[in-house]
């Protein structure tokens, strides 16, 4: 057997090897998870400053990048029309990896990781949104995916005001004059 033989069985082997290598990174890389990006996200620390200066509720959207359930909320709740007017008109809108390295500001405007925000936020658990008043008060938070008509009730309750005058099982249950009606 020649040298030709050797060179092209070792183009093959070396060909095979970097098929095997791009198709092991494909199906092992986690799809994204940040939310939508016709939503107008800021970093926590814009935000916090923004919703006072504007007088509205946050929505804090945690997730976590390769999470089956945070694809779930993006592309099938966050795409709703509705919910993306709701959310854009309402809310400012903040994004952290609860996993991420990345720096960012706390409340303070101490530099910390969106992991340590996450963990200042109990997040145990995603997707996970917190809605804070514009002073950053903690108002309520919803762990998972819900379907795009209880979606719609939650951002309600808070977008609208709703939490100052009644809790959430009430809201729910008498479904006020104003409220949110499917």
């Amino acid at each position: 057997m020649g040298v030709v033989y050797h060179i092209f069985v070792v183009k093959r082997i070396f060909s095979a090897i970097i098929s095997f290598l791009i198709i092991t990174v494909i199906i092992i890389t986690p799809s994204y998870a940040a939310g939508p990006g016709d939503l107008t996200w800021l970093d926590y620390y814009e935000g916090l400053q923004k919703a006072q200066k504007e007088n509205k509720p946050v929505f804090i959207y945690f997730y976590r990048i390769g999470c089956p359930q945070c694809k779930i909320l993006n592309e099938e709740i966050m795409t709703d029309e509705s919910v993306k007017r709701i959310l854009n008109e309402n809310f400012i809108l903040i994004q952290i990896d609860g996993e991420g390295s990345k720096k960012q500001r706390d409340a303070s405007g101490k530099m910390v990781t969106e992991r340590q925000l996450a963990k200042d936020y109990s997040v145990v658990a995603y997707p996970l949104v917190w809605f804070l008043q514009p002073d950053g008060k903690q108002i309520y938070k919803l762990t998972g995916v819900f379907a795009v008509k209880d979606y719609l009730q939650f951002i309600n309750y808070v977008g609208n005001g709703w939490y100052k005058k009644m809790g959430m099982k009430q809201y729910l249950t008498e479904r006020p004059e104003g409220a949110y009606r499917e």
